[in-house]
């Protein structure tokens, strides 16, 4: 760890110091270090957010429940060097949530320091905010199953369905004055990985600065896929267009052969008959059908052998 964090009394007011190169490496990140803010998952909704329950040693594992305004529902973003490093409230600077070489699907609080599996890449999406760990790289991001019966323990998966987090700032949890919670490390492994590109230059709503390098990655990348989207729909509009007149051609070849065969069954004129009138057979119902009175020469058939008188 580098220098610590002096704290200043100032007629009953507490007031914070850092050193001008822990201020300069913590404040470029997207994320304000001195402050708390709540996990919820997109696929999931904005009622429930991620925590780890009641106060244990070692730490449980981090699950997604309902908000219920606990101290372990807030977690520490803390910025350094191009990495963030996320901590909870109950234990501070004590763990950090992390992978391991043995356990690199479930995350899990581990003990505080600077290796890979604690690193965290936070990248903005469409919709909230991807969560990449430089252990595992670009391959995988923190999300939920969303084949799983329920969806409350986040894994790493490639699955971008349930990998987009909401992160709101919790200023009712007041700023952070715990000295090694602002500590900067004195030396960062660098990660064999290369950093996610951002997919979409939408502004976050948290109250905080953006690093310069994070916006003119999110500018590149919406750049290049908004010039993707033009050629495709200049594509689809050719199309379009020609698969339209080819069947307004169709439709009137049709009208052009069925309408002189129509003319000719309708006939010359509206009083002459036409040629189907003319070879149409007309078949009556015999003359007696409809008779009012019933027929003279009728005849009853008896059963043999029995007369009825």
């Amino acid at each position: 760890m580098g220098p610590r964090a002096r704290m200043i009394v100032f007629e009953n007011f507490e007031f914070q110091t850092l050193d001008l190169a822990q201020s300069i490496r913590m404040s470029s990140g997207a994320f304000d270090s001195t402050y708390y803010y709540r996990f919820s998952n997109t696929a999931v909704g904005d009622n429930v957010t991620l925590a780890v329950g009641e106060a244990s040693d070692p730490p449980n594992t981090p699950a997604l429940d309902a908000i219920r305004s606990f101290t372990s529902e807030n977690w520490q973003i803390f910025y350094d060097e191009g990495i963030y490093f996320i901590r909870n409230w109950d234990y501070e600077a004590t763990y950090q949530l992390g992978l391991t070489a043995d356990e690199r699907t479930t995350p899990q609080l581990l003990a505080t320091g600077a290796g890979i599996g604690m690193q965290w890449n936070l990248s903005k999406g469409d919709d909230g905010w991807f969560m990449y760990n430089m252990l595992l790289g670009t391959d995988n991001m923190l999300g939920v199953d969303m084949s799983a019966l329920n969806h409350t323990i986040p894994v790493m998966n490639t699955d971008t369905t349930g990998a987009q987090w909401s992160i709101d700032i919790n200023t009712s949890a007041g700023k952070i004055t715990n000295e090694t919670m602002l500590e900067v490390f004195s030396s960062i492994p660098a990660a064999t990985t290369t950093l996610p590109a951002t997919t979409s230059t939408t502004s976050t709503t948290i109250p905080t600065s953006t690093s310069s390098n994070v916006a003119s990655t999110q500018k590149s990348k919406g750049t290049s896929s908004s010039n993707k989207l033009s050629s495709g729909a200049i594509a689809g509009i050719v199309v379009g267009c020609v698969a339209g007149i080819a069947l307004i051609l169709v439709v009137w070849f049709i009208i052009r052969r069925l309408r002189p065969r129509s003319t000719q069954l309708l006939g010359a004129g509206k009083d002459e008959p036409s040629q189907f009138d003319r070879t149409r057979k007309t078949t009556e119902l015999p003359g007696n059908v409809f008779s009012a009175e019933a027929p003279t020469n009728k005849v009853v058939n008896e059963l043999p052998g029995e007369t009825t008188r």
